[in-house]
């Protein structure tokens, strides 16, 4: 009896994602599936797998490959999941490498902007275009790679130090650390913010106005993270040169 390609495509499927390789030389698909997963989720995340070591790391890999297979051939997008599967796990709250779910999003960040669409940043010489009365009234649009993270951990010290040959100690005591992520001039680069910044590019981002984000700011409780108070050491004229000086703002825009 002839059996037909879609069953023969399905066992082939169940041959490739079961736990052990089968025998004969259909085991070299099984062995180069789960072998070339773990390479390519090591190169998103090629801080986390450099603290945790390479063994534990693929145990990691092949853990999370067990429940979000890629679902395209594309593996770039394979590890979006990782964050979350980290931090349902041995990284969970409480843990002692808590820290690296944080770190997984920071990786993730990064990996997405290499990607991301581009568009094209404007200079703060767009505020010019608008009276003065009409600034709190201004919509900023971010850049598509922009992605913020803030964190109880200082992650971004512990990112740019492990990208080092000879990285330096790192003490998780350090304090919490808030970050932005985004590609500029088709550089990706990840930059440092106080906990000011991070809310105010937060509520822009999220499509408040310049008026609305800075009322949040002021009136808003300090985020429990870790990273200091909302509008300590926050100065508009500053915070303004930044965001544009970084290319982060692409449009700015009146409803």
């Amino acid at each position: 009896m002839t059996r037909s390609l879609a069953d023969i495509q399905r066992d082939f499927a169940t041959m490739l994602r079961a736990d052990r390789p089968p025998g004969g030389r259909a085991g070299i698909y099984h062995n180069n599936r789960r072998a070339n997963f773990c390479k390519a989720l090591a190169l998103t995340y090629p801080v986390t797998a450099r603290i945790v070591g390479e063994e534990f790391f693929t145990r990691q890999a092949l853990d999370y490959l067990a429940l979000h297979p890629s679902r395209q051939g594309d593996l770039h997008h394979a590890g979006r999941r990782f964050p979350q599967f980290l931090a349902s796990g041995f990284a969970s709250r409480g843990s002692d490498f808590a820290y690296l779910a944080d770190l997984a999003r920071l990786e993730w960040g990064w990996a997405e902007a290499l990607v991301c669409a581009d568009a094209s940043p404007v200079e703060s010489e767009a505020l010019t275009a608008f009276e003065p009365a009409m600034w709190p009234l201004l919509r900023f649009s971010l850049h598509p790679s922009v992605t913020l993270i803030s964190s109880n951990w200082p992650i971004h010290t512990i990112f740019d130090e492990h990208r080092r040959d000879q990285p330096a100690l790192v003490s998780l005591s350090a304090g919490g650390e808030c970050i932005a992520v985004l590609r500029r001039a088709q550089i990706v680069e990840a930059h440092r913010l106080s906990a000011g910044e991070y809310r105010w590019w937060s509520a822009l981002q999220s499509g408040q106005t310049l008026g609305e984000a800075v009322e949040q700011l002021v009136n808003e409780p300090a985020p429990a993270t870790g990273t200091g108070s909302n509008a300590a050491e926050f100065v508009l004229r500053d915070a303004l040169a930044r965001l544009f000086a970084l290319g982060a703002v692409t449009a700015v825009t009146v409803p």
